[in-house]
């Protein structure tokens, strides 16, 4: 290293997947719609 820094910027991406299988099996889970409306609250509706 040279000793100087130099700042520069940094994007820091995190992303879910939705999977269908996993959809259908966490469909009646309790808490999802819940859960579900703190997401779109924070985030943004869901885009399907």
């Amino acid at each position: 290293m040279s000793g100087a820094a130099w700042p520069v910027p940094a994007i820091d991406v995190h992303a879910h997947l939705g999977v269908p299988d996993v959809e259908e099996l966490i469909a009646g889970e309790p808490g999802l719609a819940a859960q579900r409306t703190v997401d779109a609250e924070s985030m943004g509706p869901r885009v399907a």
